[in-house]
């Protein structure tokens, strides 16, 4: 999937082994590891097959997956990032493609 980022701060940091480090200390790898897994995937619906991922709808339409031992990624679709006002939220998994990454924490 193409993985966009909420702030240039948020991208610049999980881009950098160092900044990861610095933030997320022994949980880094996990957090790193898993971004490299969001980026692998070709959609959501692969990702929602993997158990280890502790994948989960959060509300108002956005998602999350665990990244280590107390941090989660939290991310919406890359077109409901165009449209945040909107009801129409409810796209099929396998149809998203590009998310944008809200927070990591």
């Amino acid at each position: 999937m193409e993985l966009t980022f909420a702030s240039q701060e948020l991208g610049d940091t999980a881009n950098s082994s160092l900044m990861l480090s610095k933030r997320f200390g022994a949980d880094a790898p996990f957090v790193r590891q898993r971004l490299f897994e969001l980026a692998a995937a070709e959609n959501l619906a692969v990702l929602a097959e993997i158990p280890t991922l502790c994948f989960a709808l959060q509300p108002l339409g956005e998602f999350s997956v665990a990244a280590g031992s107390a941090h989660h990624i939290k991310f919406i679709s890359a077109a409901d990032a165009m449209s945040r006002g909107s009801k129409h939220r409810s796209k099929e998994l396998h149809s998203i493609t590009e998310i944008r990454i809200l927070s990591i924490g």
